[in-house]
């Protein structure tokens, strides 16, 4: 969760609270708001309840079972599937617009 000024409020990794190593990437636990619609997106409405969750749970999917060769942790590429966080994030918010 990040103010209107950029500061982190607190932080998730799908349905989990980052720990105190992840956060300190983050000097002084700001964004840059060039950053904010490149790497990270506003989520500032009721709407994007949904949105967030629903993308909380599928990062949560392809994380949670260690025998999953689909983790968006790294690219995947081949003819039909380009798994990443941002393609995820992205099927995520084109389904949701069409709801």
């Amino acid at each position: 969760k990040v103010d209107q000024y950029g500061n982190i409020n607190i932080c998730f990794h799908g349905r989990h609270l980052l720990k105190k190593e992840k956060r300190d990437l983050y000097p002084g636990m700001r964004i840059l708001h060039a950053e904010i619609g490149k790497r990270f997106h506003p989520l500032n409405t009721f709407f994007s309840l949904s949105e967030a969750s629903v993308y909380a749970a599928i990062i949560d999917y392809f994380e949670s079972d260690e025998t999953n060769t689909k983790k968006p942790k790294e690219e995947i590429q081949s003819s039909s599937i380009n798994l990443t966080y941002a393609n995820l994030y992205s099927d995520v918010y084109l389904s949701l617009i069409h709801i």
